[in-house]
């Protein structure tokens, strides 16, 4: 901004009050019509992520399924993917069952037998735990003879557990990941076009000027995030669970 481009009044519509337009440069704005646009913009980042770590792990060099990398590629190919399918606070404005709405009228039943396999994946072992790919067995080991001290005793669970899935399903499930990053890739070509049309059309009545956009790094440092988001001990109260002491 200078003399010759002054700067506008934040926060100011695109156009002015006799309908004059006057600013030029990149704003951070407020519009309901761009949001939509960047949740369909987050979304096509996200599949083709996961589209590229679903290629990693079909790599034959990562078929040693205890490998820690092979186990970073595969959950992170699956999280990442489910990312556009699940709450997300950030990307409220399409609602949470949007994308998956927008699947089904896109795939067959057999694809979206695939999308829920990876979602059951993602929910019940790699972002949470409900038992899935892990034996939950409770075992007791037991001496010959009744035992006179603790340290005769076994106890734990069983050993078995998935660590990734191996390079034979990540080939199955590849087309898969690509069709999907495909369909949403094509949404979001369709929709800058029509979005774009739709500013023009009702005159930027959408949007708020609110500042002049200065592309910045995100941050992700532990004080910031901590400042952010909260602490351990911050205002939640005391759990009501049980802990590892409290033995019946």
């Amino acid at each position: 901004m200078n003399a010759a481009n002054p700067q506008p009044p934040f926060p100011c519509s695109v156009l002015d009050e006799a309908g004059a337009y006057k600013w030029s440069g990149n704003f951070r704005v407020s519009s309901s019509a761009i949001e939509r646009f960047a949740i369909l913009t987050w979304t096509r980042r996200d599949l083709t992520s996961a589209l590229a770590m679903i290629r990693e792990c079909c790599k034959d060099e990562w078929d040693d399924k205890d490998s820690p990398v092979s186990q970073a590629l595969w959950w992170s190919a699956v999280v990442i993917y489910g990312k556009p399918f699940k709450r997300s606070d950030a990307r409220k404005l399409l609602g949470r069952s949007w994308a998956v709405a927008h699947l089904k009228t896109q795939v067959s039943t057999e694809a979206l037998d695939l999308h829920e396999y990876l979602m059951h994946l993602r929910d019940k072992m790699m972002a949470h735990d409900d038992g899935l790919g892990e034996r939950k067995d409770l075992v007791l080991s037991l001496p010959p003879k009744r035992p006179a001290h603790f340290e005769y005793l076994g106890i734990g669970t069983a050993n078995r557990r998935v660590v990734s899935l191996g390079t034979d399903i990540a080939k199955q499930l590849e087309p898969h990941f690509a069709d999907v990053e495909r369909i949403f890739i094509h949404l979001w070509q369709e929709q800058f076009d029509a979005i774009r049309q739709h500013l023009l059309d009702t005159n930027f009545a959408d949007v708020t000027l609110l500042g002049p956009h200065v592309e910045e790094d995100p941050f992700v440092d532990i004080q910031r995030v901590l400042d952010a988001y909260g602490r351990a001990g911050g205002a939640s109260g005391p759990s009501n669970s049980p802990s590892i002491g409290n033995c019946p």
